[in-house]
Protein backbone atom coordinates (compact mmCIF):
# COMPACT_ATOMS: atom_id res chain seq x y z
CA UNK A 1 0.00 0.00 0.00
CA UNK A 2 1.12 3.51 -0.86
CA UNK A 3 2.58 5.96 1.37
CA UNK A 4 0.48 7.88 3.56
CA UNK A 5 -1.28 4.45 4.76
CA UNK A 6 -5.16 4.09 5.60
CA UNK A 7 -5.10 2.92 9.07
CA UNK A 8 -7.63 0.67 10.93
CA UNK A 9 -9.67 3.83 12.86
CA UNK A 10 -9.72 5.42 9.35
CA UNK A 11 -7.58 8.07 9.75
CA UNK A 12 -4.33 9.16 7.24
CA UNK A 13 -0.81 9.36 8.15
CA UNK A 14 0.10 12.69 6.98
CA UNK A 15 3.60 13.60 6.15
CA UNK A 16 4.27 16.93 8.46
CA UNK A 17 4.65 19.57 5.62
CA UNK A 18 8.50 21.02 6.40
CA UNK A 19 10.26 23.63 4.75
CA UNK A 20 13.66 22.70 3.32
CA UNK A 21 15.60 25.55 3.79
CA UNK A 22 18.93 24.78 2.54
CA UNK A 23 21.93 21.73 2.91
CA UNK A 24 22.86 22.48 6.06
CA UNK A 25 19.12 21.68 7.54
CA UNK A 26 17.57 18.62 7.03
CA UNK A 27 13.77 17.68 5.53
CA UNK A 28 11.50 16.56 8.18
CA UNK A 29 10.93 13.11 9.84
CA UNK A 30 8.19 11.17 8.16
CA UNK A 31 5.00 9.67 9.71
CA UNK A 32 2.89 9.93 12.93
CA UNK A 33 -0.14 8.81 14.08
CA UNK A 34 -3.10 9.55 12.46
CA UNK A 35 -5.35 12.34 12.82
CA UNK A 36 -8.90 12.77 13.99
CA UNK A 37 -11.37 14.48 11.80
CA UNK A 38 -14.74 14.09 11.30
CA UNK A 39 -16.39 14.79 7.56
CA UNK A 40 -18.04 17.72 6.60
CA UNK A 41 -19.80 19.24 3.42
CA UNK A 42 -17.26 21.19 0.96
CA UNK A 43 -17.56 24.59 2.04
CA UNK A 44 -19.28 25.57 -1.34
CA UNK A 45 -22.19 24.25 -0.11
CA UNK A 46 -22.29 26.03 3.24
CA UNK A 47 -23.06 29.52 3.68
CA UNK A 48 -19.62 31.53 4.50
CA UNK A 49 -20.06 33.27 8.12
CA UNK A 50 -21.55 37.03 8.36
CA UNK A 51 -19.32 39.58 9.25
CA UNK A 52 -20.92 41.98 12.04
CA UNK A 53 -19.95 45.83 11.41
CA UNK A 54 -17.50 45.42 13.73
CA UNK A 55 -15.48 43.06 12.92
CA UNK A 56 -16.33 39.08 13.17
CA UNK A 57 -14.43 37.22 16.06
CA UNK A 58 -13.51 33.82 14.82
CA UNK A 59 -12.07 32.03 17.62
CA UNK A 60 -10.50 29.27 15.83
CA UNK A 61 -6.70 28.68 14.47
CA UNK A 62 -5.07 28.81 10.84
CA UNK A 63 -4.77 31.88 9.08
CA UNK A 64 -7.56 34.74 9.75
CA UNK A 65 -6.70 37.89 8.43
CA UNK A 66 -7.16 40.39 5.74
CA UNK A 67 -10.27 41.55 3.90
CA UNK A 68 -10.17 42.90 0.17
CA UNK A 69 -8.60 46.17 -0.09
CA UNK A 70 -7.93 49.19 -2.12
CA UNK A 71 -4.07 50.25 -1.79
CA UNK A 72 -4.24 54.43 -1.41
CA UNK A 73 -1.04 56.06 -1.66
CA UNK A 74 -0.13 59.52 -2.13
CA UNK A 75 2.95 58.71 -4.15
CA UNK A 76 6.47 61.03 -3.97
CA UNK A 77 6.50 64.55 -5.97
CA UNK A 78 9.27 65.07 -7.50
CA UNK A 79 10.62 66.95 -3.95
CA UNK A 80 10.64 63.78 -2.27
CA UNK A 81 7.74 64.24 -0.44
CA UNK A 82 6.45 61.97 2.62
CA UNK A 83 4.53 58.37 1.47
CA UNK A 84 1.33 58.23 2.81
CA UNK A 85 -0.23 54.73 3.09
CA UNK A 86 -3.94 53.53 4.08
CA UNK A 87 -3.33 50.12 5.44
CA UNK A 88 -6.22 47.60 4.35
CA UNK A 89 -8.29 45.56 7.14
CA UNK A 90 -7.69 47.42 10.16
CA UNK A 91 -10.90 46.73 11.57
CA UNK A 92 -10.53 42.96 11.17
CA UNK A 93 -10.03 41.40 14.43
CA UNK A 94 -7.65 38.58 14.24
CA UNK A 95 -8.83 35.12 16.12
CA UNK A 96 -7.42 34.11 19.48
CA UNK A 97 -5.28 31.61 19.43
CA UNK A 98 -6.37 28.11 20.19
CA UNK A 99 -5.17 24.74 21.70
CA UNK A 100 -7.81 22.87 19.93
CA UNK A 101 -8.70 24.56 16.83
CA UNK A 102 -11.44 22.56 14.42
CA UNK A 103 -10.77 19.64 12.95
CA UNK A 104 -9.62 19.94 9.44
CA UNK A 105 -11.30 18.20 6.43
CA UNK A 106 -10.53 14.77 4.42
CA UNK A 107 -12.87 14.24 1.54
CA UNK A 108 -14.82 10.93 1.27
CA UNK A 109 -13.83 9.92 -2.40
CA UNK A 110 -11.28 11.10 -4.76
CA UNK A 111 -14.10 12.83 -6.80
CA UNK A 112 -14.60 15.46 -3.79
CA UNK A 113 -11.04 15.69 -3.15
CA UNK A 114 -10.26 16.92 -6.71
CA UNK A 115 -12.90 19.55 -6.54
CA UNK A 116 -11.21 20.71 -3.27
CA UNK A 117 -7.90 20.77 -5.24
CA UNK A 118 -8.32 22.15 -8.80
CA UNK A 119 -11.39 24.47 -7.89
CA UNK A 120 -11.41 25.39 -4.65
CA UNK A 121 -13.00 28.74 -3.79
CA UNK A 122 -10.05 30.18 -2.47
CA UNK A 123 -8.67 30.57 -5.80
CA UNK A 124 -11.28 33.18 -6.94
CA UNK A 125 -10.09 35.31 -3.73
CA UNK A 126 -8.41 38.43 -4.40
CA UNK A 127 -6.03 39.34 -1.21
CA UNK A 128 -5.53 43.09 0.27
CA UNK A 129 -2.98 45.01 0.01
CA UNK A 130 -1.11 47.07 1.57
CA UNK A 131 -1.55 44.69 4.74
CA UNK A 132 -0.20 45.87 8.15
CA UNK A 133 2.61 44.31 10.27
CA UNK A 134 4.43 45.77 13.05
CA UNK A 135 6.93 43.23 13.58
CA UNK A 136 10.01 43.80 11.43
CA UNK A 137 12.62 40.65 10.99
CA UNK A 138 15.44 41.95 10.52
CA UNK A 139 17.55 42.16 13.69
CA UNK A 140 20.45 40.00 13.72
CA UNK A 141 20.48 39.20 18.12
CA UNK A 142 19.86 35.93 19.23
CA UNK A 143 16.92 35.70 20.84
CA UNK A 144 15.36 33.35 23.72
CA UNK A 145 13.20 30.79 23.12
CA UNK A 146 10.12 32.63 24.61
CA UNK A 147 11.17 35.81 22.78
CA UNK A 148 11.10 34.38 19.63
CA UNK A 149 7.89 32.58 20.12
CA UNK A 150 6.18 35.85 20.88
CA UNK A 151 7.84 37.70 18.12
CA UNK A 152 6.65 34.48 15.51
CA UNK A 153 3.45 34.65 17.26
CA UNK A 154 2.58 38.43 16.22
CA UNK A 155 3.57 37.41 13.05
CA UNK A 156 1.14 35.24 12.95
CA UNK A 157 -1.44 37.59 13.55
CA UNK A 158 0.14 39.55 10.58
CA UNK A 159 -0.36 36.90 7.70
CA UNK A 160 -4.00 36.08 9.84
CA UNK A 161 -4.33 39.68 8.77
CA UNK A 162 -4.30 38.33 4.74
CA UNK A 163 -5.28 35.24 5.03
CA UNK A 164 -8.71 34.94 7.65
CA UNK A 165 -10.83 37.12 5.20
CA UNK A 166 -9.90 35.53 2.64
CA UNK A 167 -10.40 31.96 3.70
CA UNK A 168 -13.91 33.20 5.44
CA UNK A 169 -15.17 35.03 1.98
CA UNK A 170 -14.26 31.21 0.64
CA UNK A 171 -16.30 29.33 2.99
CA UNK A 172 -13.79 28.29 5.49
CA UNK A 173 -13.50 29.35 8.77
CA UNK A 174 -9.83 30.72 9.58
CA UNK A 175 -7.56 30.42 12.78
CA UNK A 176 -4.03 31.81 14.08
CA UNK A 177 -1.94 28.58 14.13
CA UNK A 178 -0.40 28.56 17.60
CA UNK A 179 3.64 28.92 17.02
CA UNK A 180 6.09 26.63 19.10
CA UNK A 181 9.75 27.50 19.28
CA UNK A 182 11.55 24.07 20.06
CA UNK A 183 15.14 24.69 22.22
CA UNK A 184 17.92 23.66 20.20
CA UNK A 185 18.85 19.89 20.79
CA UNK A 186 15.08 19.33 22.20
CA UNK A 187 12.60 16.95 20.50
CA UNK A 188 9.41 18.15 18.79
CA UNK A 189 6.20 18.13 21.06
CA UNK A 190 3.84 17.62 18.54
CA UNK A 191 1.46 15.07 17.19
CA UNK A 192 3.57 14.85 13.99
CA UNK A 193 6.84 12.64 15.39
CA UNK A 194 9.61 14.56 13.87
CA UNK A 195 13.29 14.19 15.04
CA UNK A 196 14.83 16.57 16.54
CA UNK A 197 17.12 18.93 14.66
CA UNK A 198 17.31 22.46 12.94
CA UNK A 199 13.75 21.90 11.15
CA UNK A 200 10.62 24.47 10.45
CA UNK A 201 7.24 22.82 9.73
CA UNK A 202 3.90 22.69 9.82
CA UNK A 203 1.77 20.00 11.83
CA UNK A 204 -1.57 19.05 10.16
CA UNK A 205 -2.27 16.94 12.97
CA UNK A 206 -2.54 19.92 15.99
CA UNK A 207 -2.17 22.51 13.24
CA UNK A 208 0.74 24.12 14.83
CA UNK A 209 3.77 25.79 13.20
CA UNK A 210 6.86 24.92 14.99
CA UNK A 211 10.45 26.26 14.61
CA UNK A 212 13.41 24.59 16.09
CA UNK A 213 16.05 27.32 17.57
CA UNK A 214 18.84 26.12 15.98
CA UNK A 215 17.15 27.82 13.09
CA UNK A 216 16.62 31.22 14.05
CA UNK A 217 20.38 31.06 15.61
CA UNK A 218 21.92 30.14 12.22
CA UNK A 219 19.94 33.17 10.54
CA UNK A 220 20.80 35.35 13.60
CA UNK A 221 24.95 34.75 12.37
CA UNK A 222 24.02 34.40 8.63
CA UNK A 223 24.74 36.75 5.81
CA UNK A 224 22.07 39.99 4.21
CA UNK A 225 19.88 37.19 2.69
CA UNK A 226 19.29 36.23 6.37
CA UNK A 227 16.03 38.61 6.91
CA UNK A 228 14.51 37.22 3.77
CA UNK A 229 15.03 33.58 4.22
CA UNK A 230 12.81 33.96 7.86
CA UNK A 231 10.08 35.86 6.00
CA UNK A 232 10.01 33.29 3.26
CA UNK A 233 10.57 29.83 5.90
CA UNK A 234 7.52 31.31 7.90
CA UNK A 235 5.30 32.81 5.37
CA UNK A 236 5.92 28.81 3.39
CA UNK A 237 4.96 27.42 6.48
CA UNK A 238 2.05 29.60 7.22
CA UNK A 239 1.14 28.45 3.33
CA UNK A 240 0.49 24.88 4.68
CA UNK A 241 -1.92 26.07 7.49
CA UNK A 242 -4.10 27.84 5.00
CA UNK A 243 -4.14 24.65 3.14
CA UNK A 244 -5.12 22.42 5.69
CA UNK A 245 -7.75 25.34 6.37
CA UNK A 246 -8.68 25.09 2.85
CA UNK A 247 -9.07 21.19 2.76
CA UNK A 248 -6.21 21.09 0.08
CA UNK A 249 -3.90 19.24 2.50
CA UNK A 250 -6.46 16.45 3.12
CA UNK A 251 -7.60 16.14 -0.06
CA UNK A 252 -4.02 15.67 -0.84
CA UNK A 253 -3.79 13.01 1.16
CA UNK A 254 -7.10 11.18 -0.11
CA UNK A 255 -5.70 10.95 -3.77
CA UNK A 256 -1.97 9.73 -1.91
CA UNK A 257 -3.65 7.09 -0.37
CA UNK A 258 -5.56 5.84 -3.60
CA UNK A 259 -2.33 6.36 -5.51
CA UNK A 260 -0.97 3.49 -7.73
CA UNK A 261 2.78 4.64 -7.81
CA UNK A 262 5.26 6.29 -5.47
CA UNK A 263 5.64 8.90 -8.84
CA UNK A 264 2.21 9.64 -8.25
CA UNK A 265 2.38 10.10 -4.61
CA UNK A 266 5.54 12.25 -5.68
CA UNK A 267 3.85 14.32 -8.05
CA UNK A 268 0.91 15.10 -5.54
CA UNK A 269 3.12 16.34 -3.05
CA UNK A 270 5.45 18.33 -5.37
CA UNK A 271 2.07 20.64 -5.77
CA UNK A 272 1.50 20.65 -2.45
CA UNK A 273 4.98 22.46 -1.78
CA UNK A 274 5.30 24.29 -4.91
CA UNK A 275 1.53 25.84 -4.05
CA UNK A 276 2.87 26.76 -0.31
CA UNK A 277 5.77 28.78 -1.98
CA UNK A 278 3.12 30.88 -4.26
CA UNK A 279 1.35 31.59 -1.11
CA UNK A 280 4.12 32.64 0.84
CA UNK A 281 4.86 34.96 -1.95
CA UNK A 282 1.09 36.16 -2.10
CA UNK A 283 1.43 37.03 1.46
CA UNK A 284 4.42 38.67 1.19
CA UNK A 285 3.16 40.76 -1.59
CA UNK A 286 0.42 42.06 0.97
CA UNK A 287 2.71 42.64 4.02
CA UNK A 288 6.00 43.71 2.17
CA UNK A 289 4.95 47.76 2.35
CA UNK A 290 4.68 47.12 6.14
CA UNK A 291 7.26 44.31 6.76
CA UNK A 292 10.25 46.99 4.49
CA UNK A 293 9.94 44.30 1.81
CA UNK A 294 12.35 45.71 -1.46
CA UNK A 295 13.35 44.83 -4.46
CA UNK A 296 16.14 42.65 -3.29
CA UNK A 297 14.29 41.49 -0.99
CA UNK A 298 12.67 39.59 -3.83
CA UNK A 299 15.53 39.24 -5.67
CA UNK A 300 16.70 37.24 -2.77
CA UNK A 301 13.72 35.14 -2.13
CA UNK A 302 13.58 34.05 -5.85
CA UNK A 303 17.41 32.99 -5.29
CA UNK A 304 16.62 31.48 -2.58
CA UNK A 305 13.54 29.19 -3.53
CA UNK A 306 15.63 27.88 -6.77
CA UNK A 307 18.70 26.88 -4.22
CA UNK A 308 15.99 24.95 -2.19
CA UNK A 309 15.05 23.02 -4.64
CA UNK A 310 15.14 19.18 -4.73
CA UNK A 311 17.58 18.61 -7.71
CA UNK A 312 19.95 21.95 -6.01
CA UNK A 313 19.79 19.87 -2.86
CA UNK A 314 20.75 16.25 -4.16
CA UNK A 315 23.86 18.08 -6.29
CA UNK A 316 24.72 19.72 -3.16
CA UNK A 317 25.16 16.44 -1.02
CA UNK A 318 26.48 14.95 -3.83
CA UNK A 319 23.63 12.66 -4.69
CA UNK A 320 21.95 12.31 -8.66
CA UNK A 321 19.58 15.83 -8.80
CA UNK A 322 17.36 14.38 -11.60
CA UNK A 323 15.97 12.14 -9.00
CA UNK A 324 12.16 12.33 -7.96
CA UNK A 325 11.97 14.73 -4.67
CA UNK A 326 8.92 16.20 -3.22
CA UNK A 327 9.24 19.65 -3.16
CA UNK A 328 10.14 20.38 -6.83
CA UNK A 329 13.49 21.51 -8.47
CA UNK A 330 14.75 24.42 -8.15
CA UNK A 331 13.38 26.38 -10.88
CA UNK A 332 10.10 25.36 -10.73
CA UNK A 333 10.16 26.42 -7.04
CA UNK A 334 11.40 30.26 -7.73
CA UNK A 335 8.10 30.07 -10.55
CA UNK A 336 5.92 29.47 -7.96
CA UNK A 337 7.22 31.73 -5.74
CA UNK A 338 7.61 34.57 -7.75
CA UNK A 339 3.98 34.36 -9.41
CA UNK A 340 2.73 34.73 -5.85
CA UNK A 341 4.98 37.45 -5.35
CA UNK A 342 4.07 39.06 -8.11
CA UNK A 343 0.30 39.24 -7.51
CA UNK A 344 -2.43 39.38 -5.51
CA UNK A 345 -5.15 36.59 -7.23
CA UNK A 346 -4.96 33.64 -5.37
CA UNK A 347 -5.83 31.53 -8.40
CA UNK A 348 -1.88 32.08 -9.27
CA UNK A 349 -1.39 29.31 -7.04
CA UNK A 350 -3.18 26.58 -8.06
CA UNK A 351 -0.81 23.70 -9.06
CA UNK A 352 -3.44 21.24 -9.19
CA UNK A 353 -4.15 22.18 -12.85
CA UNK A 354 -0.67 23.06 -13.83
CA UNK A 355 1.16 20.43 -16.59
CA UNK A 356 3.72 18.48 -14.84
CA UNK A 357 6.74 20.26 -16.69
CA UNK A 358 5.79 22.77 -13.85
CA UNK A 359 5.25 20.89 -10.97
CA UNK A 360 8.87 18.32 -11.60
Amino acid sequence: MMHPPLTPQGGFRPTPYGFQPGAQWSPVGQGFPPPRYHGAPPPWQQHPPRRSSTGLLVALVVASAALLGVMLLILTDSQGSTVDVQYQNEDYEVPPVSDNPPDFHIPDTETEARKYLEDNPLYDITLPSPVRCEIQLSDKQKKSDAALEEELQSYMNCLTRVWGPALEEAGFIPITPKVTVVPSGSPFQSKCEVEAGPNAFFCLLDQRIFLNQEVAESLAEGGPQARSMFHLIIAHEYGHAVQGRAGILGAGLRLQYHATSEKEVLDISRRKEVQADALAGLALNSLGHSLGVTDKDRQEISEMLYEIGDDQLRRRAGLDPDQEGDHGRGENRRMWGERGLNSADVGVSNSFVAPSSEVR
